[in-house]
């Protein structure tokens, strides 16, 4: 593979937006073309956004050898399907989230990335920002104690007339937990490290459409630890995340997208007197990181090496190593701000990579048998 990688985005979605630039301000990708399945408006999105190549349809995109990786942005029920075909043809995939709805989707998905040897990252891209990097390092170090709960949400408004709108769609997999209730579920996961709840309680409210339009659960894990999490189509935009642990609590005031507006990010962290410091993280883009977090791990030669970025505590790895637990994992330890210059930035993680597809399969289950598995709701619009 060339020293650039280059990329497609794999629908003319609204969310390439946040991806378009990111791409064309790393170093190392250059944005080469995009597809839809109609040509005349593959070609006017190509001409808006500067983009040099125009598909008619996605399989003629995949064909193409000088495409090194994929933007996969189609609505939540095509996901898997799309991510395989792309892995087949030898691309690269960054898959928006959920990558898969299903465990069956999952083994799948896996078993593309480990028969074509490519990399696959799930696109949370908060996961990446020095943020989120920070708070993880805080959580590990010891400053909070031991952590006992976690409360975090994410709601904007969705109203029904909109109902056009893919998230309200049922045939594509559409809801608010899919949406962005997979956000304070992965955060919860990857802040007590502990893989899959043992325990689950949760409850939805089915809209006009048949998704959920809200959705609460209670995960409880076996350290003890209780994480509580909601998100929701139905109340005006709120987002916090608070881990609350023997010695301190820790606050994000903006955990899902930090830094996205182009300014410093704000954490505040409470001590057993009460006292509060006030923890500052620079204004990087987040898709910026996840951008730059995916290069190292596609680029390497030879192909059959996988990464996973164990110093930034993402989830965003090679799934072929992760899911075999292969004995030759490897960690990039620069930050995402800084891609290796060569193989020898990379050094063996000695399998403490701590939740990467571990995460994800952990994150599956929960929703298979909390939420995405209830029956039909009552009428009182729960189930």
């Amino acid at each position: 593979m060339s020293k650039i990688l280059r990329w497609a985005l794999l629908s003319t979605a609204n969310i390439n937006k946040a991806l378009i630039g990111p791409l064309r301000q790393s170093a190392r990708s250059e944005l080469a073309a995009v597809a839809s399945r109609d040509a005349a408006r593959a070609r006017a999105y190509a001409d808006e956004h500067g983009i040099p190549q125009a598909f008619g349809s996605y399989e003629a995109l995949l064909a193409d050898p000088d495409i090194d990786a994929v933007y996969l942005s189609l609505p939540n029920g095509l996901h898997a399907e799309w991510a395989i075909k792309a892995m087949q043809a030898g691309k690269h995939v960054l898959c928006e989230k959920p990558l898969v709805v299903s465990m069956a989707e999952f083994a799948q998905v896996e078993a593309a990335a480990h028969a074509n040897g490519v990399t696959i990252f799930e696109a949370f891209m908060y996961l990446h920002h020095p943020q989120t990097r920070r708070a993880l390092e805080l959580v590990r170090s010891g400053r909070l104690g031991k952590l006992h709960l976690i409360n975090s949400w994410f709601n904007f408004h969705l109203p029904p007339a909109r109902a056009a709108n893919v998230r309200l769609k049922a045939d594509l997999t559409g809801g608010s937990a899919w949406d962005v209730g997979v956000y304070p579920n992965s955060l919860s996961i990857a802040a007590l490290g502990e893989g899959a709840p043992v325990e689950v309680w949760a409850q939805q409210t089915i809209g006009e459409s048949g998704v959920d339009v809200g959705m609460s659960a209670q995960l409880r894990f076996a350290s003890g630890a209780v994480a509580q999490i909601s998100s929701s189509f139905r109340t005006p935009f709120r987002e916090a995340a608070y881990l609350v642990g023997e010695r301190g609590i820790l606050h994000l005031h903006e955990p899902w997208k930090p830094g996205v507006t182009g300014q410093e990010r704000v954490m505040t962290l409470t001590d057993l007197d009460s006292r509060s410091e006030r923890i500052v993280t620079p204004a990087v883009d987040p898709y910026l990181c996840e951008v730059q977090a995916m290069k190292p791990a596609c680029s390497t030669a030879p192909r059959q090496w996988s990464h996973c970025r164990t110093r930034a505590t993402s989830c965003k790895v090679c799934w072929r190593s992760t899911l075999q637990r292969a004995p030759a994992r490897w960690c990039v330890r620069p930050s995402c701000l800084h891609e290796p210059a060569s193989d020898a930035a990379l050094t063996p993680c000695n399998g403490r990579a701590n939740h990467c597809a571990r995460l994800y399969r952990a994150r599956l289950e929960q929703a298979r048998d909390a939420v995405h598995g209830l029956s039909e709701p009552a009428s009182n619009g729960r189930t």
